[in-house]
């Protein structure tokens, strides 16, 4: 998980699948990876889901300096409002029945 090349650590990313109403929330790792598990094992179920992407519960961004922007160089403080939402996200990730590794990158 990447938002503008570098890794979302501790980011924590969700995964909707509207069909089913099935849903996990993971948090990322330091470089970046992600693993979802689910009771019955390691991996979302195949389908469609709706994927976003926030801070973490608690987590607290420092305030905006004197320019108006965020003296930040956590990439995770800088994730756009829009990638928050599963309905405003836009990202969309298709797992197939064989399961596969998904990189997720946020422009």
């Amino acid at each position: 998980m990447t938002f503008k090349g570098k890794p979302l650590k501790g980011a924590a990313v969700s995964f909707n699948n509207p069909q089913t109403g099935f849903s996990r929330e993971t948090k990322v790792r330091d470089d970046g990876s992600y693993e979802v598990k689910i009771l019955a094992g390691m991996g979302l179920p195949p389908g469609k889901y709706l994927v976003a992407v926030y801070p973490p519960y608690g987590h607290l961004s420092p305030p905006l300096g004197a320019n108006g922007k965020m003296n930040s160089d956590n990439p995770i403080d800088h994730i756009p409002v829009r990638y928050r939402n599963f309905k405003t996200s836009g990202l969309v990730l298709e797992l197939p029945p064989e399961g596969k590794v998904f990189p997720i990158a946020i422009p």
